[in-house]
């Protein structure tokens, strides 16, 4: 074998085995490098702060640098003058500049010079346009535009043609129309003839525009009814009410308050809404008294004032003692007090002693028809009808929406509430042309076996039906539509008003004159008068009729509906609502709703009603079988399949 000695060890070196039975990966020594771990996240932060540090300062350099500008001309070698100084050429940029406004002027020789203002704004640059025309030939104007505001929009002709102290030298002579506009003012417009080679200098003045004053009412009472020059403004708080600068009346009223009235006046210069304060004081509630007696000719007298004793009706008296006393012939039969409570209602009844009052059905409350009046002989009666029979005349009601609502305050019943909305049905409907009549109405009692009213020997035939109480008229509607196949009912008292009003917003469907009533109602006028001598005020005018009068007998409203208003009231199917509450359009069948089913809602006045309860708001109420002879009814029909 042969040997290196490069190899061998030295003589005295000793010779070490190690055995390794595994690697320790964890605690295993790499080789030394020359290269490094390259750490992103430092050099990723230097790089965000560069750029922040390049932002700061980039916008001090240009966010407070001066405003730059740029001028250019339609022609070459211009000169431009800033302020008065020239600064160059056009064509070049002009540094150095302060913001805010200055005059440029652009000069050539042989052109006339261009001129005008630009406002110029730090850290912007602006360009600026102009337009030289050669001078000295006398074919060119020169005309300059200002106004009393800065910065007003200037047309020429229709366009335009810039600001207002701009100069404009390439009009062409003769008649041109200036206009200058500006947001806020009205706008100025003229007509001006401009003549070549001379300089013509044209002043607007703009007047700014003021909005119409607007007017708030509020009162310390919530939802009073507040009213604007007459005209109803809403509940209060009301809102914002635009009207014409000058004088105005305010009214508010409040049941059971005393109604508040104060003038205004507005001016143009009230730029915010103006907001008038009423405080209200309230009233003490009223007390009703229902006085009546079976003494013939018996008249009461409450505090010494005379009252109709005829049929017991609701007298309205202050809260306190009152005194009451029984008439007949200057005799008196009966006297006594009562104290009435606020709000309270009680009913005094005068029984004679001789012939005591015979037993009735109940307590209306208006005159019954006469006692000793019968009807006439059922035979004759139903022998007579037997062989006549036609179909009620319908009318279709318009259904567009229209308000329905007292537009005054003035002379409202104690049922009736200040204003009422009535909208367009939602379902169309047909009303009868007129009340349902005598004859009509007794082919039906004949039919049925059902009692004959008692007509209070006023005639039948064409006369309104009366003494029938709410369950005849829905009775009677029932039979009529097995009858014919069509689908009769009562109307609901939103539809009732819909109708009777025809789209009117006035006391009553042909006006507010009290003094046409008798052109279009039966109400309680001089005939009525002379014959009844009731207390309550009477209408100014005489149709000849003391009592009811034939259907039909009166002008109709716009919607051809006759006696609407007057000649007898009439059922409705609603129960009655207290306070006037808001209608609601739709059909009604009478079923129970809200408020007593007791009472029912009656509507239209009669041929006793005095003025205001003529009105097409009033409203009025009756037990169920509750009877007169002052009420009637009239039909409604659904038209939806």
């Amino acid at each position: 074998m042969k040997t290196d000695s490069k190899h061998m060890p030295p003589e005295n070196s000793q010779e070490i085995r190690m055995e390794i039975k595994e690697i320790d990966r964890e605690n295993q020594i790499s080789p030394p490098t020359d290269r490094k771990k390259t750490d992103y996240k430092k050099y990723a932060m230097w790089i965000a702060v560069f750029l922040v540090i390049s932002g700061i300062i980039s916008c001090l350099v240009w966010c407070n640098s001066d405003p730059k500008l740029m001028v250019s001309a339609n022609v070459p070698g211009t000169m431009i003058y800033l302020d008065g100084e020239s600064v160059g050429s056009a064509g070049s940029t002009i540094l150095g500049l302060a913001a805010g406004e200055h005059d440029i002027r652009v000069e050539k020789p042989g052109f006339c010079p261009a001129e005008t203002r630009i406002t110029l704004v730090t850290g912007q640059e602006h360009t600026v346009h102009a337009v030289l025309a050669p001078c000295g030939s006398g074919d060119f104007t020169d005309l300059v535009v200002d106004a009393n505001v800065s910065e007003a929009e200037v047309y020429i002709d229709g366009e335009m043609v810039g600001r207002t102290k701009t100069r404009h030298r390439t009009l062409d002579p003769g008649e041109h129309k200036i206009q200058v506009k500006r947001e806020g003012y009205s706008p100025s417009e003229v007509a001006i003839t401009l003549i070549a080679g001379e300089k013509h200098t044209l002043y607007a003045v703009l007047p700014e525009i003021t909005p119409p004053p607007k007017l708030i009412v509020d009162a310390d009472i919530p939802e009073s009814m507040a009213y604007i020059d007459g005209k109803l403004a809403g509940m209060t708080p009301t809102p914002p009410h635009t009207l014409s600068p000058g004088k105005h009346k305010i009214r508010v009223i409040k049941k059971q308050h005393e109604s508040v009235q104060v003038g205004i006046e507005l001016s143009a210069r009230d730029k915010d809404a103006v907001t008038v304060h009423a405080l209200l004081e309230s009233l003490p509630e009223e007390s009703y008294l229902v006085v009546d007696t079976d003494v013939p000719g018996g008249i009461f007298h409450i505090d010494g004032n005379p009252v109709d004793a005829t049929g017991p009706m609701f007298h309205a008296l202050s809260p306190g003692r009152h005194e009451v006393r029984l008439k007949t012939r200057g005799r008196e039969l009966m006297g006594t007090e009562i104290t009435l409570a606020a709000g309270e209602r009680h009913t005094l009844y005068a029984v004679s002693s001789i012939d005591p009052k015979p037993e009735r059905r109940l307590p209306p409350e208006w005159p019954r028809p006469s006692a000793t009046a019968q009807p006439p002989s059922r035979d004759l009666l139903c022998g007579r009808l037997q062989s006549s029979h036609k179909k009620p005349k319908m009318i279709e009601v318009p259904t567009e929406g229209k308000d329905a609502g007292s537009p005054e305050e003035d002379d409202l019943y104690f049922d009736e509430a200040p204003k009422s909305h009535v909208e367009s049905p939602p379902e169309p409907f047909a009303l009868g042309a007129t009340e349902v009549t005598f004859d009509e109405y007794d082919r039906f009692a004949c039919a049925t076996g059902r009692e004959l009213p008692n007509d209070g020997g006023w005639g039948r035939g064409r006369r309104p039906v009366i003494d029938v109480d709410w369950h005849d008229a829905v009775a009677y509607a029932k039979w009529l539509s097995r009858r014919t196949g069509k689908k009769y009912r009562l109307p609901s008292e939103a539809e009732w008003e819909y109708a009777a009003r025809a789209g009117s917003t006035t006391r009553y469907f042909w006006g507010d004159e009290v003094e046409s009533t008798c052109t279009y109602a039966n109400g309680y006028d001089l005939s009525a008068k002379g014959a009844h001598h009731y207390y309550w005020d009477h209408l100014p005018c005489d149709d000849g009729q003391a009592n009811i009068a034939p259907v039909g007998s009166y002008q109709p409203n716009p919607f051809d509906l006759f006696d609407m208003i007057g000649n007898v009231q009439e059922w409705t199917a609603d129960c009655w609502q207290a306070g006037g509450k808001t209608l609601s359009g739709g059909n009604a069948s009478g079923s129970e709703r809200d408020g007593s089913c007791i009472w029912r809602v009656i509507r239209g006045g009669a041929w006793q009603s005095r003025p205001a309860n003529l009105q097409s708001a009033h409203r009025g109420r009756l037990i169920a079988n509750g009877a007169n002879n002052s009420l009637g009814f009239r039909l409604a029909e659904d038209l939806s399949p």
